[in-house]
Formats: structure tokens, sequence, C-alpha cells
């Protein structure tokens, strides 16, 4: 149990006539009907219980709503927001209690800023600056979500 946070990239490829795509390398070959196929949803970014980067989430995406962190549209802008914050942190780290607090939570786990807080903040630069500065999808939108 503990705090999973997910980042999705859903990319529209809109709708129509097509044939059956079949995915192999499943356990079963699973027919899709291309026509039918809306979205793509590639997972971009993965978190375990970096409680700090959750909280940012909560505070600036989520209006501190708790119960609404189940996909989460989030901007392009928003994610460069959290990039440049990090990156910051990173720089200053005596301005991670300020900037970055610690979200306190049932299995959110560690309340120090310790090697763990940072790790969480190099992974969070690692899977954002290629959306940022990289990815110029405009048929793309990004989904925060977490569970615990």
């Amino acid at each position: 149990m503990g705090l999973d946070m997910y980042l999705n990239k859903h990319t529209y490829v809109g709708v129509g006539d097509g044939p059956v795509l079949s995915i192999t390398g499943l356990p079963e070959d699973r027919p899709i009907q291309v026509g039918r196929v809306k979205y793509i949803v590639e997972e971009v970014g993965y978190w375990r219980k970096a409680n700090q980067v959750h909280g940012w989430f909560l505070r600036n995406v989520l209006g501190g709503d708790e119960d609404g962190w189940q996909g989460t549209c989030v901007s392009k802008d928003t994610l460069e927001e959290l990039l440049n914050l990090c990156q910051h942190v990173l720089g200053t780290r005596k301005d991670a209690p300020k900037l970055l607090p610690i979200q306190a939570g049932f299995f959110f786990g560690s309340d120090a800023y310790d090697d763990g807080y940072f790790d969480d903040l190099e992974l969070t630069v690692r899977i954002l600056q290629p959306l940022v500065y990289d990815d110029c999808d405009d048929y793309a939108h990004y989904e925060y979500q977490a569970s615990w």
C-alpha cells in the first residue's frame, strides 16, 4: 500500500472506419476495432510516495480537493511550472519546506527532507523535461491521477 502517482498522455487519433488491429505478445491476441479508437493513452510518468509532488498537484491543480485526484487534466504550462520549481529546489535545497512542502497522508511515505525527497525531485525533472521541451503534440493532453 502507499501513494502511487501517474501522469498519462492522451493523444487524440480521431475516429473513423478502419481495420482490426491485433496486439500480439500478450497471452492472447486482442483485436481492437481501429475505427473506434479515439485516444491512445501512454503512461509518461510514475512516482511512488513522492508526497511533495502529490501535494503540489493537490494545491495547484486539484484546488485542494483530495477526492478529485482521479484523472485530472494538467496543462503543459502547469507541468513546466512544476519542472521549474523542482529545478529551483534542487539548486537551493533550503527552500524545499517553503516551496515544495511534505504532504502528510496515510501511507504517503517519508516526512523528511532527506535524500529520498530530493531523489523524487530529480525523478520529476527527468519525467517532465521531455514533455515540456520536446513534446510538440497539439493533439495530446495530460492527466494526473493518484491512488493509495
